[in-house]
C-alpha cells in the first residue's frame, strides 16, 4: 500500500532519485528503491528532524511540518505524516522541487490515514 504511494510520487516528478516513508525512530517503513546510502540518509534525516523540532519548541513554534535541503547536486524534502512518521524525497532537478513538495504534502495525508 505505501509502496504504491511512493511510486505515484516518483511517476509524477521527473528527476526523483528515491522516496521513503520512515519513522521518527529511523526505521524505514517503505522505499521506492534500494540505495547504498539509504540507512545513513534516514538516520541523518531523523537526527535533523529531531533538532528542528527542538528548535521549534525553543521558539514556541511547535513541531516541524516540512523542510527542504538544497545541495549543489541534490535536494531533499522531508514532509511529516504525523508525529511518528515522515516522507522523504531525494531529487536532482531544482526546477521540480515545488512539485515534489506539493506531492509529498498531498501524499502525506494518504499515508496518515493508513498509519493511524
Amino acid at each position: 500500500m505505501f509502496r504504491e504511494i511512493l511510486v505515484e510520487i516518483s511517476d509524477r516528478v521527473p528527476g526523483i532519485e528515491n522516496v521513503f516513508l520512515a519513522g521518527t525512530d529511523g526505521i524505514v517503513v517503505a522505499k521506492l528503491k534500494e540505495g547504498p546510502m539509504d540507512e545513513l540518509l534516514i538516520v541523518e534525516a531523523t537526527t535533523l528532524l529531531n533538532e528542528c523540532n527542538r528548535l521549534g519548541t525553543e521558539l514556541g513554534s511547535g513541531a516541524i511540518n516540512q523542510f527542504t535541503f538544497c545541495f549543489r547536486d541534490r535536494h531533499l524534502v522531508l514532509q511529516m505524516v504525523n508525529e511518528e512518521y515522515f516522507l522523504l524525497g531525494t531529487h536532482t532537478d531544482p526546477t521540480e522541487i515545488g512539485k515534489l513538495k506539493y506531492l509529498l504534502k498531498i501524499k502525506s495525508l494518504e499515508c496518515y490515514v493508513n498509519v493511524t
